[in-house]
């Protein structure tokens, strides 16, 4: 849905004359600020919960809402860090070489790995 969404508005007429390199890296700008911040936070809300669930310590001590405050205000910056050093690569492949029927195949092809790393990290 979201990689739709970034296509269908980099395919607007008023940018049809944008070079395709800049409207590459005006998607990629859009998707690696509104795009990471969200999914990285909702990653990391779900991962408190669970952390929540998993850890009868933590829910003694703490109500849902202060669980995933603090798993997203310990990791936030540094899950972001980690991922700007590798999907705006990853997604600027995506954007200008690979074919818009493929993009989510290239996407879950990367982001396997990534979802490996980021469960370890938090």
């Amino acid at each position: 849905v979201w990689y739709g969404q970034i296509a269908r508005l980099s395919s607007m007429p008023r940018f049809a004359q944008i070079p395709n390199v800049v409207r590459t890296l005006g998607m990629l700008a859009l998707d690696q600020t509104l795009g990471a911040a969200a999914v990285n936070v909702g990653f990391l809300a779900v991962f408190g919960v669970l952390d929540r669930y998993y850890d009868p310590t933590i829910a003694a001590r703490e109500t849902v809402r202060q669980t995933i405050e603090n798993k997203v205000g310990d990791n936030l910056w540094n899950v972001l860090v980690a991922n700007w050093r590798l999907w705006p690569a990853a997604n600027f492949i995506n954007f200008f070489f690979v074919p818009e029927k493929y993009r989510v195949l290239f996407v879950n092809a990367v982001a396997v790995p990534w979802n490996v790393y980021l469960s370890s990290k938090t």
